[in-house]
């Protein structure tokens, strides 16, 4: 079965389906279990409840403090039960032993 990786959630701009990645155990990321995209602050209630009944429950904001203006709207909404949102820490990736 073909997987389409483009996203056309309303407002969601260059988004993008990682399922069929490889990781790093020789295997491959899950379709609909990753999905990128740009600023959020377009995505329309319509695009949160598509996201939702997408199975879309967490958000990871990556950018860093200097890429985000003071009192910028971040665009995320609401959260409904089982939804998160979390940030990156600022300086980037920490650096783990391999």
């Amino acid at each position: 079965m073909a997987h389409r990786r483009t996203i056309t959630w309303e407002g969601f701009f260059n988004a993008r389906d990682l399922g069929g990645l490889p990781t790093s155990g020789g295997r491959a990321t899950r379709f609909g279990a990753f999905v990128r995209s740009a600023d959020l602050r377009f995505v329309t209630a319509r695009g949160w409840r598509q996201a939702h009944a997408a199975g879309m429950r967490t958000v990871v904001d990556l950018r860093n403090d200097d890429e985000i203006a003071p009192g910028e709207a971040t665009g995320t909404p609401e959260r409904g039960p089982g939804s998160q949102r979390f940030c990156a820490p600022a300086g980037g990736p920490s650096r783990h032993p391999r």
